[in-house]
């Protein structure tokens, strides 16, 4: 079942739709004290796993109040995130408050995409933000290319699947396939890259605050607690829940006190759901006791590969 929710959040939805964040190797938990000007912090060292993105490798900065955050010579501030909070559906409105963090995040990722539009000489002046990060996307794909020796090897290598058909009617056909997974690799690595490179700072007394809130969940709270973690995000009446049913709770029987169990309800956790970056249900996460993400698994899986999972968190 493929989630719908982030619909109403405008960047994830614009960046989910290309797949473009991979899932990041989150870390452990650190407090809130305040560094000196003199030693600045990223909010990934300040507050592992608070951001999944482009969010992670800010630094924290003194800065006026109603600012909080710059970037490429823009500022974001306090009003702008009001307005973006006031779009909001009731229906996630309190959720929203709580995350902060992640609406910030989503508006510097819009407004630094379009900066790196106008530096790409893409014309922006009155195009709407999701018509301006669309043209970046194709812009950035172009790069990719496949060639005759690309569509050879995917040929023979394929036989089973193509069947008969003769390497010129399948030719084609492997070239659009093939054409897309380049252009999806190097929309991946374009952003990969961005997250590097991107230079803002955030401001560090607004982030203490709001930081703190958006950690008051479910997941963090399991994940920070120092003990390793599974979570399940899927929805109330799935399917795969109810099959899976019997094998978590001899889970939970077996280990008590060893391993925290967590269901999340995306239906009713549509920020939470986005803020980790599932796009899909269920979705397994699972956290070592230091609270990194070993891994994570989309569907239902077997005793053994639930087994395997887990193994990688410490739990045999």
């Amino acid at each position: 079942m493929k989630c719908n929710w982030n619909r109403h959040l405008q960047a994830s939805q614009v960046l989910a739709a290309f797949a473009v964040f991979s899932m990041l190797v989150l870390g452990g938990c650190s407090g809130d004290g305040k560094n000196g000007d003199a030693k600045i912090t990223s909010v990934e060292e300040q507050y592992p796993g608070l951001s999944m993105g482009l969010l992670k490798n800010a630094k924290l900065a003194k800065l006026k109040p109603d600012i909080l955050a710059e970037t490429g010579g823009e500022q974001i501030t306090s009003a702008q995130l009001q307005s973006m909070t006031a779009e909001m559906p009731p229906e996630i409105l309190s959720q929203i408050k709580k995350n902060l963090v992640f609406l910030l995040e989503q508006r510097l990722i819009l407004t630094v995409l379009v900066q790196e539009a106008k530096a790409a000489g893409i014309p922006t002046e009155g195009a709407s933000d999701g018509d301006i990060i669309q043209a970046l996307l194709m812009h950035v794909a172009k790069k990719a290319s496949v060639s005759e020796e690309d569509i050879k090897t995917f040929y023979d290598a394929n036989k089973a699947m193509i069947g008969d058909t003769p390497f010129d009617e399948a030719k084609e056909t492997i070239q659009v396939m093939l054409l897309q997974q380049k252009q999806q690799e190097v929309v991946n690595t374009y952003f990969k890259q961005l997250d590097q490179r991107a230079e803002i700072r955030v401001n560090r007394d607004w982030l203490v605050e709001h930081g703190r809130l958006a950690r008051d969940n479910a997941v963090d709270k399991a994940r920070l607690s120092g003990k390793p973690s599974m979570i399940e995000f899927d929805i109330a009446a799935s399917p795969a829940r109810e099959i899976m049913a019997p094998m978590l709770e001899n889970l939970g029987e077996k280990y008590p006190e060893g391993l925290n169990l967590v269901f999340i309800n995306v239906e009713e956790e549509q920020v939470l759901g986005a803020r980790y970056g599932i796009r899909e249900v269920p979705t397994q996460l699972f956290f070592d006791r230091s609270g990194k993400e070993a891994s994570r698994h989309s569907g239902m899986f077997s005793e053994g590969e639930l087994a395997e999972q887990l193994a990688k968190i410490g739990i045999n």
